[in-house]
C-alpha cells in the first residue's frame, strides 16, 4: 500500500473511532494540530451521520425509541461501524441502512421486522421524490410492498407524536409506492387485486389463465389516471 493510501486508511479508521486517538496520531505521523484539537473530529462525523439517518428515517427512529430504551442508539452505532459510504453525501450514507437493517433482523428471529418495514417505506418515499421524472424509468417508478404491519397508519401516528402500542399487532398492508408522473413526488396507492395483476403484466408476466383481460385493462387505466406510470 502506498504511503498516501496508508495515510487515508488510517485517517478513516480514526474518524470512524476504530482506534484510540493516540494510536492513530502516531501512525498518521507529525501533525501541526494538537491531539485535543483533532479529538472532536470523530464525534463531529458521528453526529453528522446520525443526523442524516434520523432525518431520513424519522418514523423508524421514533418507533425504535418507543419499543425499547437505547434501541435506536444501539442500531445507529452498530450501523456506523459496519457501513462506510464512498462519498460524503448524507444520502449515500443512509442508502445502506435498509439492507443493513434487514441483515440485523435476520441475525435474530426474535427481532421485530417493524423497524425494517418503516425504514424501507421511508427510503422508497425519499428516493422516488428525490429523483427527477426524466431520470427514472417506468420500471423503477413504482414498487409493490406487502408489509406485515400497518405501516402507513404507524407513520401517521408517529408524525403526530402519538404512541403506537395499539398498532404493534401484525396487520398486513399491501401498497404501491410510486413517483407521481405529474408532481414527481412519492405517493401511495392501496391497489385492488386487478391493479396488482396489471402491474405484474407490465413487469412482463403473462396474464393468468381465467383472468378477465377487460378488467385488467380497466385496472391499468385506473393506475395511469392516478399517476402510476
Amino acid at each position: 500500500m502506498s504511503e498516501t493510501k496508508a495515510f487515508f486508511a488510517q485517517a478513516l479508521a480514526y474518524l470512524k473511532s476504530e482506534e484510540f486517538p493516540e494510536n492513530s496520531l502516531t501512525k498518521l505521523g507529525d501533525n501541526a494540530s494538537a491531539p485535543a484539537r483533532l479529538a472532536w473530529y470523530p464525534a463531529l462525523i458521528a453526529r453528522q451521520q446520525e443526523s442524516a439517518i434520523e432525518s431520513l428515517f424519522s418514523a423508524c427512529c421514533a418507533a425504535a425509541r418507543q419499543l425499547a430504551p437505547g434501541l435506536w442508539r444501539e442500531l445507529i452505532t452498530a450501523y456506523r461501524h459496519a457501513y462506510q459510504p464512498n462519498s460524503a453525501r448524507p444520502t449515500d450514507y443512509a442508502r445502506g441502512f435498509v439492507p443493513w437493517l434487514e441483515s440485523w433482523c435476520e441475525q435474530d428471529p426474535s427481532r421485530t421486522t417493524l423497524l425494517l418495514e418503516l425504514a424501507d417505506y421511508e427510503w422508497l418515499c425519499f428516493d422516488l421524490t428525490a429523483q427527477p421524472v426524466d431520470a427514472i424509468g417506468e420500471d423503477r417508478a413504482w414498487h409493490i410492498r406487502m408489509y406485515e404491519y400497518p405501516v402507513t397508519r404507524i407513520v401517521a401516528a408517529l408524525a403526530e407524536s402519538q404512541t403506537i402500542d395499539h398498532l404493534l399487532t401484525k396487520e398486513a398492508e399491501t401498497l404501491v409506492i410510486f413517483q407521481d408522473a405529474s408532481t414527481a413526488r412519492a405517493r401511495v396507492l392501496w391497489p385492488t387485486p386487478f391493479m396488482l395483476i396489471a402491474l405484474a403484466v407490465r413487469a412482463g408476466q403473462a396474464l393468468p389463465v381465467g383472468i378477465d383481460a377487460a378488467r385488467v385493462a380497466e385496472a391499468e387505466t385506473q393506475l395511469r389516471s392516478r399517476g402510476v406510470r
